[in-house]
């Protein structure tokens, strides 16, 4: 069980963060004096009401409390100045007792893995702003003869360093029967504004894998933090009261809520209450006030004030570079409509994703999933393309897995891109570096969008016709994996098999395994080409004056290359559910970086474990799970009640060769062809030996992003197809 809520308990721990000198374990034995002494509704309960013992657990009881507050500290500047900078502590606290009944549930619930601490602080010369969190566990066991047992947090360290320690809690003594009653426990110290709109939405999605008795919800934020909340999809609003100190208190007492079957695949903004708290900080005499439009309005209002060239966002570096790079406005006339978006485009990324001020050193895979601000991004391409007096469209959506584009009250933001008139239309996400030009990310395929039709008047306004469309689909052949492996028994140690895998992937398929595995120096190099732009260094060096920050970023790069091996490892264990060995010849064949080539390409070679056993003078190869590992349903799964979104329409392939030793032969191939298809998909399943080599092909497919719960049998079909190849094996006989 992996918990990632950031969490602590109560006023204790407010103590603590604002300066107690504790070492961690007296904190940690603080904390838990107190939170054991804290009664909350359900904790009480030493057993499950009549009936409930067939399911796989029960939650007796599920606490949640945050505070933050808000306060100033007297800092000296970066530059030998002093002032005042903001500072926030926050602290929250998890805490479950849950009934465990079979196997399934012991397993989950017999480990803990947590971020004990981390320490993400900036130094600015002599000065320095805190950024840490500690977290703190504690775990009890109730046996079913009624003595208790406190749990020693013995526990294995996963990744330490000075200032990152990830730990990992085996819980011992814990049988099928038994109750855990455990917390998770976080303090957060932020100085500046690093914290004011991360990580400060929570959402609570009242749907459950087991049925809940008693969920408490408990927030209290300082009086200078502004907070929204809002419920969906029937879920109670939250009572709002204030105590002595002006604080905001927001308290639901929730009891009885349901488990609900099938909750893969699904939209939990869409298909179940949920209940969404956000706070953030407003400075000693600013306001903050809420629009009283409606959702969309207010979205549309905020676009077209970014035309304003009083308070907009106008500026025509996009398109003077792309003039720039066609030889000037005259050469860029006769260049086709396509290529002008497209470079564009192309420029707009590279502008964008490939500036680096000084701000942030990291240049590990994790830069490669920043996201744009759409909004901002999209009006400022927009007043580019009316430079150049290019038709366009501004488009408003809501992803698939967010509140539906008519919401009254959301708490995630509208997307905002473009669609370029032509032949055919150009839709321009500005989302990701991954993005490509005239590509819809998978979330909003399919989705209602609202149409804005820019007039610009003059400088100080511009006007939008509203009116709305629905997004393409997408098919399954735009979204397609396909590897080729090539396998082979090690001659040294046969019940090990090497792979040489090449996996090429398009469409939404590629995005998180390409941020994953590229490297931002190559992300650069590459977009740099495309506009012909300045190298690297060169930007580096006139952007910052001094060269320790030019060596500062050479050292992160570098850093991020060497760290390369192991991003492919860790994906190929992702895959395969286990650590490659003997990882060589990995490297990235096609960046997928340019509309032309837009097929994400790379290659590794490794040794995998556990493919083969020993039978006699004979081999059993697990030949089902070379294609990886596929998606299995347990009993509660093959019955849905609630309709099925998904990622997108979609298609993998796998091309398996594996060479048979001389001396052998496979028998049970038989066993290896399957086929099924239906109107949600196909898959289908074919072996043969060809010479030397057993050929497996392995193809499976989803025709929509979407399905209602009554076709769900269908989808079921083909999921299982896959879960019973994975099992399948064959047997490589020795020949007298």
């Amino acid at each position: 069980m992996k918990k990632t809520l950031l969490i602590t308990p109560l006023l204790l721990v407010q103590c603590l963060a604002f300066g107690q000198k504790l070492s961690y374990q007296q904190k940690a034995e603080e904390i838990k004096k107190q939170v054991w002494a804290t009664p909350a509704p359900g904790f009480e309960l030493k057993e499950a009401p009549a009936g409930m013992n067939s399911e796989s657990a029960v939650v007796l009881a599920r606490y949640f409390d945050l505070q933050r507050t808000k306060g100033s500290r007297f800092k000296w500047g970066a530059s030998g100045g002093t002032g005042n900078v903001a500072r926030t502590d926050k602290t929250t606290i998890f805490r479950e007792r849950v009934k465990l009944n079979d196997k399934s549930s012991l397993e989950e619930f017999s480990t803990i893995e947590y971020q004990k601490r981390l320490d993400n602080t900036s130094h600015f010369g002599v000065s320095k702003l805190r950024n840490t969190a500690e977290t703190f566990i504690g775990i009890k066991i109730l046996k079913s003869d009624g003595k208790t047992i406190e749990v020693d947090i013995d526990e294995q360290v996963l990744l330490k360093d000075k200032k990152d320690e990830a730990g990992k809690i085996a819980v011992s003594n814990l049988s099928v029967g038994d109750i855990i009653d455990y917390y998770i426990a976080t303090s957060e110290i932020t100085e500046g504004y690093a914290d004011n709109y991360d990580d400060n939405n929570y959402v609570f999605f009242l749907k459950d894998e087991y049925p809940v008795l008693n969920y408490k919800i408990h927030f209290r934020y300082g009086p200078n933090i502004v907070v929204r909340q809002m419920s969906g999809n029937g879920a109670p609003e939250l009572k709002i009261t204030t105590n002595s100190d002006k604080d905001h208190i927001l308290t639901a007492q929730l009891s009885n809520l349901p488990k609900h079957k099938g909750l893969i695949w699904s939209s939990p903004y869409r298909q179940f209450p949920y209940i969404s708290v956000s706070g953030t900080f407003v400075g000693k005499g600013s306001t903050r006030e809420e629009s009283t439009l409606p959702v969309v309005d207010a979205h549309i209002e905020t676009l077209k004030n970014m035309y304003d060239a009083r308070t907009g966002v106008a500026d025509p570096e996009i398109s003077t570079k792309v003039k720039d790079y066609f030889g000037g406005a005259k050469q860029l006339k006769a260049v086709p409509l396509d290529s002008v978006i497209c470079k564009l485009y192309d420029t707009w990324k590279h502008s964008l994703f490939c500036f680096y001020d000084g701000e942030e050193m990291d240049m590990s895979n994790a830069r490669n999933s920043r996201t744009a601000k759409s909004l901002y991004n999209a009006a400022v391409f927009s007043q580019n393309l009316i430079d150049l007096k290019i038709d366009h469209d501004v488009l408003l959506a809501a992803s698939r897995f967010s509140p539906a584009l008519d919401a009254k009250k959301r708490d995630t933001p509208l997307e905002t891109f473009i669609r370029v008139k032509g032949a055919k239309p150009i839709y321009l996400f500005f989302n990701s570096v991954t993005g490509l030009y005239n590509e819809i990310p998978h979330m909003f395929l399919g989705e209602k969008a609202i149409v804005l039709k820019p007039d610009r008047k003059n400088k100080f306004e511009t006007n939008f016709t509203k009116s709305e469309t629905v997004l393409p689909a997408g098919s399954s052949d735009e979204n397609t994996l396909s590897e080729v492996l090539h396998v082979s028994l090690l001659n040294e140690a046969p019940q090990k098999v090497k792979i040489t895998r090449t996996s090429k992937q398009r469409g939404f398929l590629r995005s998180d395994v390409q941020a994953h595995l590229l490297l931002m120096e190559d992300i650069d190099r590459e977009l740099t080409a495309l506009v012909k732009g300045k190298p690297l260094q060169t930007r580096l060096s006139k952007n910052y004056i001094t060269k320790k920050m030019v060596d500062d970023y050479q050292a992160a790069f570098e850093k991020a290359r060497l760290d390369e091996k192991n991003n492919f490892s860790s994906e190929i264990k992702e895959h395969f559910d286990q650590e490659p060995q003997q990882l060589s010849n990995y490297k990235i064949l096609n960046s997928g970086l340019k509309a032309s080539a837009p097929e994400f390409e790379y290659t590794a070679t490794f040794v995998l474990d556990n493919f083969v056993k020993k039978a006699g003078n004979n081999y059993i190869v697990e030949a089902g799970k070379l294609a990886g590992s596929f998606l299995k349903l347990d009993d509660e799964s093959r019955t849905r009640t609630v309709d099925v979104y998904m990622s997108g329409p979609r298609t993998f392939q796998y091309a398996i060769n594996l060479a048979v030793p001389k001396g052998y032969r496979v028998k049970g191939l038989e066993d290896l062809n399957a086929e099924k298809k239906n109107k949600t998909g196909a898959f289908s399943s074919r072996a043969a030996v060809e010479g030397e080599t057993l050929r497996i092909t392995i193809s499976r497919s989803y025709t929509n992003y979407f399905e209602k719960a009554a076709d769900w049998p269908l989808l079921a079909e083909l999921i299982e197809e896959g879960s019973a190849l994975g099992l399948k094996k064959v047997l490589l006989e020795k020949v007298n």
